[in-house]
Parts: C-alpha cells; structure tokens; sequence
C-alpha cells in the first residue's frame, strides 16, 4: 500500500512540475535577421519603394500564449527606429494571425517621448512580416511595408499570404 501511494505522490509531483514548466517556460530564441523589404500602397505599384528591415533580438514563445519579442526592428526608410528603443511587441495570435503594436521610445531633456512606427504582424519566426505605417492624414490606401520582397508583386504575395495564413 505504501509502495502504491509513494508511486502516485511522484507521479503527481512529476506531472505538476511538467504543468509548471510548460505553463511559465517561455521558450526563446535568437532572431537575428535582415530582409529585403518594399514600402508600397495597395493597388498602386508606382508607390512602390525599397527599404530593409534588421531585426535582432529575442522571440519569446510561450504555449497558450501570445509571443513576445524582445529587441531591435529598424526599418531603414525610418531614421527614428535605429535610435530610439522599441517597446517590447507582444503578438496576439488572433489579430491577423500575429498582430503587434511597434512603439519606439527616447528620452528628450528629462521627457519619456514615444513614436509608433505602425502595427507589425510577422508569421513563424520572421519568417514573413507586414508592417502598417501610420500616416499623420488618413489615406485612401494603407501604406504597408511588407519582408521579405524586393518588388511591389512580391510584396503584395508576402501580405496576401500572411492574412491567409498560408506557408
């Protein structure tokens, strides 16, 4: 009988440790990537406009979570984005399968300053990403930044394939 419930109290202690671990391990890893990019308006390829997007830090992972990164994302076209620290993006899976916030801030004579550069969205591990610039006017077409991609056409393929959910 002993035997028995010395048995089931480690199984149980092994079973919550699991529990423990899979629910607050946040499973890192190392980006450190650079991408070809275009900056582009939908339906206008005239508009279209090389760039490169650097991006290096720490992709967080959690299960049952939404993932974080921890880092740097400079967009060459934005000055601002190589200077200024990036707030820690936090993903959520369910807003356009990856959807964050891009917030940068500095210190100005004793001031916090933020400036948002838009709204990221990135598929795997940076494997694709799309960024939505926020424009001071409102425009009749979103401006995107969209990487991997050296032409409108590739660019416009990598945003098709992000909203769809596509490999």
């Amino acid at each position: 009988m002993k035997t028995i419930q010395k048995v089931l109290i480690s199984s149980l202690a092994v079973l919550l440790a699991l529990a423990a671990f899979l629910t607050f391990y946040r499973f890192p890893k190392s980006i450190d990537l650079q991408y070809p990019a275009v900056e582009f308006r939908n339906g206008d390829a005239s508009s279209a406009e090389q760039t490169t997007i650097a991006i290096k830090g720490t992709l967080y992972r959690p299960l049952f979570r939404n993932a974080e990164f921890s880092g740097t994302i400079a967009v060459e076209k934005y000055d601002f984005t190589k200077r200024y620290e990036l707030i820690d993006v936090r993903f959520y899976k369910e807003i356009r399968n990856g959807w964050g916030p891009l917030v940068y801030s500095y210190v100005d004579d004793g001031k916090p300053i933020l400036k948002s550069l838009g709204s990221i969205w990135q598929s795997g591990d940076f494997e694709r990403i799309g960024i939505e610039v926020n424009e001071p006017l409102p425009s009749a077409a979103t401006l995107t930044i969209a990487a991997p991609a050296r032409t409108y056409e590739e660019a416009r393929s990598v945003v098709a394939q992000m909203e769809t959910g596509g490999k």
